[in-house]
């Protein structure tokens, strides 16, 4: 891939995973003799194109991951601490990124805890950002979607065909994203997790958005690992049999 600009990722790996119900953030957790953030890590090293990839972390594990890291040869990598919340986590990315990045650039977001992710599709992401300033994965809906009241009584029923999940990798320009974050309000730092709306709300730009493969799920929740470890598992008999160099590449659902 040709670049004119360079690339660069920010990984936010900051929470503490209260959903996931472990003494161990997920991110940390191993699956296959390898933590789950290391899968992502993994793919984006591996990419000549990326440049440096940024991985804020809770404050008490930034000398494990440093360690880990180091181990792993990960010379790409800068560990930064974590905030409070997933916005003030990767802004606090964005602003390690200053001085190294030019306005043009294309900053990667991608959450730490989606371990399947393949270079092809992360191309297209990032042309599109470079076309349009902004591009977001979606996929759609498998549920309907159903608004309640105050008092838990159904309100009302989304046509769940004029709507979509949106996932990530999330592709911006370096201006825009820093843009969005500089004007980002105190509440959406806290509350807000969408990347794609500051910079709909904030620089008046619509991101283009890119229809992802059925692998972009995210671990939220302990069965989640056991369905990577299983998934893992079968790609490693798949390369045992065939002879074949073992892609983490998923091609259908999990």
């Amino acid at each position: 891939m040709s670049l004119k600009s360079d690339v660069v990722v920010v990984l936010p790996a900051g929470g503490c995973g209260q959903r996931f119900g472990s003494d161990i953030p997920k991110q940390f957790v191993e699956v296959c003799g390898m933590p789950v953030l290391c899968y992502s890590i993994e793919v984006f090293h591996s990419i000549s194109w990326i440049k440096k990839i940024v991985v804020p972390v809770p404050k008490y594990w930034i000398e494990f991951a440093k360690q880990l890291f180091l181990e792993r040869k990960y010379n790409k990598v800068v560990v930064i601490e974590g905030k409070e919340s997933r916005h003030q986590s990767i802004y606090a990315g964005i602003q390690t990124l200053i001085g190294f990045c030019s306005a043009e650039d294309i900053v990667i977001i991608h959450d730490a805890v989606r371990p399947f992710i393949d270079e092809d599709f992360l191309i297209q992401l990032v042309n599109e950002a470079k076309l349009y300033k902004a591009s977001g994965s979606i996929r759609p809906l498998v549920s309907t979607i159903i608004k309640s009241t105050s008092d838990g009584f159904m309100e009302t029923s989304l046509k769940r065909d004029s709507y979509c999940e949106s996932h990530t990798p999330q592709c911006f320009q370096f201006n825009v994203i820093c843009k969005a974050y500089q004007k980002c309000s105190e509440t959406e730092f806290i509350h807000g997790t969408e990347c794609l709306q500051l910079v709909q709300t904030h620089v008046g730009i619509s991101p283009k958005l890119v229809d992802g493969p059925s692998y972009l799920w995210k671990v939220t929740h302990k069965s989640d690992i056991r369905l990577m470890e299983i998934y893992i598992k079968s790609k490693i008999r798949d390369k045992n049999e065939n002879n074949d160099n073992i892609i983490f590449k998923p091609s259908e659902e999990i």
